[in-house]
């Protein structure tokens, strides 16, 4: 079995976060969760990817679309939360 967290944490990145974090995106090339998958493809394997959810908060729909993307490519997607991203807002109006 392959896991893989799927987080775009902001401490880890200055800017960019999906895009560097997720997405693999940098100047010199990528390595990404694209990648990940395309080499698990290559030898009919799936990977099981923990997508963290709370990070809808911070980065909108644009965190869903990497949801759905695990989906269409057809690997495992499972819900992964880091508790600590939702507000103090998120947290009044969601109790």
């Amino acid at each position: 079995m392959i896991t893989v967290d799927v987080e775009a944490q902001p401490a880890r990145a200055e800017k960019d976060h999906l895009d560097r974090l997720i997405w693999g995106k940098f100047p010199h090339g990528r390595c990404s969760i694209g990648e990940m998958m395309d080499v698990a493809d290559k030898y009919g394997a799936k990977t099981t990817m923990f997508l963290d959810y709370c990070e809808e908060h911070l980065y909108g729909d644009a965190l869903l679309d990497v949801g759905r993307e695990i989906h269409r490519r057809g690997h495992d997607l499972q819900l992964h939360a880091h508790l600590d991203f939702l507000s103090g807002d998120w947290w009044s109006k969601n109790k």
